[in-house]
């Protein structure tokens, strides 16, 4: 089984400076260190890799998430990903930010079957 990692917690974990005791650093380290199989997705990949500037810290980190099986995503993942936004829209109260969010919707979308 594999763990699915949002890119917030990738970026956290991967940002200097990060304080220790940040609890999302903390449980995916702790996963890490107990030898669970992360897996990535490419949309999350992307965003991770696409707000790094420096081309040396661009390829160092590439470099580190080669290591993380990618998860190939099929046709039932971006639907059910767009029947949770539509479902999200019918809630009185989105923000815009909510319903953008494509990658935290297939995100969850995957982690279901990993």
């Amino acid at each position: 089984m594999g763990v699915v990692v949002d890119t917030s917690v990738w970026s956290l974990a991967l940002r200097r400076g990060t304080p220790p005791e940040d609890p999302q650093v903390g449980k995916f380290s702790a996963i890490l260190n107990e030898g669970g199989d992360v897996v990535l997705l490419g949309v999350v990949l992307q965003e991770v890799l696409q707000g790094i500037r420096r081309r040396a810290d661009f390829d160092k980190v590439r470099s580190h998430l080669e290591a993380f099986p990618l998860l190939s995503l099929d046709r039932y993942d971006y639907l059910t990903a767009a029947e949770l936004r539509n479902l999200c829209a019918s809630r009185a109260g989105s923000t815009q930010a909510q319903l953008t969010a494509r990658s935290r919707r297939l995100v969850c979308v995957t982690a279901t079957r990993c």
